[in-house]
């Protein structure tokens, strides 16, 4: 009788146990997923913000007009796009044994929109997360310039 309660005992406690560590590790992704949530909100704070200065700067009427700083802001973000377009269209090519070639189809001073030449969904976000790693680790824009994926 005494054996029988001892291994109810320890079975109950590795139960216990089981049940607990799943628990954290539930916790620690949802804690994950929340502080993800919470910085891409940042990020597009900081976007709309940057976005409202440089409109400020740029605009002709504005006390604070400076064409010069409103000129070099959208030379860096021509350059960054034009890089990244030259980047992606020489990497994700049929000449790389890609199906076909990657197409830019728009970019402006903040976002470039991609074609992979695939109506696949997971194909086409499995090549756009490759694509941010690729240009993230090998573009080497200058900081806290990041290269992200939004939207696909």
């Amino acid at each position: 009788m005494r054996d029988n309660h001892k291994k109810l005992v320890g079975s109950l406690k590795n139960q216990l146990k089981e049940i607990s560590d799943s628990q954290l590790t539930s916790f620690k992704q949802q804690e994950i997923e929340s502080k993800i949530i919470i910085l891409e909100n940042k990020i597009e704070r900081y976007k709309f913000i940057s976005n409202c200065i440089f409109g400020f700067i740029g605009g002709r009427h504005s006390p604070l007009n400076d064409v010069k700083v409103a000129r070099s802001v959208t030379k860096m973000a021509r350059n960054i796009v034009l890089r990244t377009k030259a980047f992606i269209e020489k990497c994700f090519s049929k000449e790389h044994n890609f199906k076909s070639d990657a197409k830019i189809l728009y970019g402006d001073t903040d976002s470039v929109f991609i074609s992979f030449g695939t109506n696949d969904i997971q194909v086409a976000l499995n090549l756009a997360i490759n694509a941010v790693n690729l240009i993230n680790k090998f573009l080497k824009f200058p900081e806290p310039i990041l290269i992200r994926l939004d939207h696909i």
